[in-house]
């Protein structure tokens, strides 16, 4: 059985992580508004919310503080209402063989093209992202931060091809990002110390 990780459970411990996060994304909200990144991303039409839903692995990011030492990181998001969604955060620290740990926030989408959503952990703790780019068949996902400190490659497979990938970091490259920020994140065994992927370790976090 896979962990699962809920404000209730840790209080003391959670608080104190939810309130470095909150510093942290202070801090980059300040610099986000330093006047270097003025142009809005180039966001998508539209998607249809059904779209969105589902499980999507995290092929690559710019690794920071909540991602790091995390493989087989992967966000699901699962209808329970008009407009609400739960966001569940799954991952694993140290190898393939430790068990699955989970964090339940979640989401919304902030208006009717539903190309910009706000996710919510810890009840305060809001995020707002926006969906830079989505392939033909919707199994590709791109998400940005209008700071560019913060960029996602989402896919509903575990590994993409390296065109793929390419364009990918092209289209943030596109949107003001230096995509050179970016490393993989291993979602099988023999990704581990290849390359570009980011490396793991065990960690003591509940």
């Amino acid at each position: 059985m896979g962990q699962i990780i809920m404000f209730q459970q840790q209080p003391l411990q959670s608080l104190k992580y939810a309130r470095a996060v909150a510093l942290i994304v202070f801090l980059c909200t300040l610099s986000a508004c330093s006047g270097k990144h003025t142009a809005p991303l180039k966001t998508i039409d539209t998607l249809a919310r059904e779209k969105f839903e589902g499980e999507w692995y995290v092929i690559a990011n710019i690794p920071y503080f909540a991602e790091k030492n995390k493989i087989a990181t992967r966000t699901t998001y699962r209808k329970r209402g008009e407009n609400k969604y739960d966001d569940i955060f799954t991952y694993k620290t140290g190898d393939f063989n430790s068990e699955d740990k989970t964090k339940v926030g979640s989401i919304k989408s902030m208006n009717e093209q539903n190309n910009q959503w706000q996710s919510t952990f810890y009840w305060f703790f809001k995020f707002k992202f926006n969906i830079l780019y989505v392939n033909s068949d919707h199994s590709v996902m791109l998400l940005g931060h209008p700071s560019r400190n913060y960029g996602w490659v989402m896919s509903l497979t575990k590994t993409i091809d390296d065109q793929q990938y390419a364009h990918a970091m092209q289209i943030f490259a596109d949107n003001g990002y230096d995509k050179l920020k970016f490393s993989k994140v291993p979602q099988l065994p023999a990704q581990l110390g290849l390359p570009g992927f980011q490396t793991t370790r065990a960690t003591n976090e509940d």
